[in-house]
């Protein structure tokens, strides 16, 4: 009898697509935005734009990468 490794015995996640993740995460970030606001003086639609430039970088660099190694591409 061959030994299974819970690793190939597991059943695969499913893996969410990245932008549905970044999106998400920059709708948890916006309640932070009215204090970010008031320390750095500089309007929320400012800094949810750099935020949301923030994750467009992200999400055609490294969490490209990442998310084929997560699918297994």
């Amino acid at each position: 009898m061959s030994t299974i490794t819970a690793r190939q015995s597991a059943p695969r996640l499913p893996v969410p697509q990245l932008r549905q993740t970044l999106d998400a995460y920059l709708e948890s970030l916006q309640p932070f935005f009215e204090d970010l606001s008031v320390t750095s003086g500089r309007s929320k639609q400012d800094i949810a734009a750099e935020r949301k430039a923030w994750a467009d970088d992200f999400e055609n660099g490294l969490g490209k990468l990442c998310q084929n190694r997560l699918i297994g591409i």
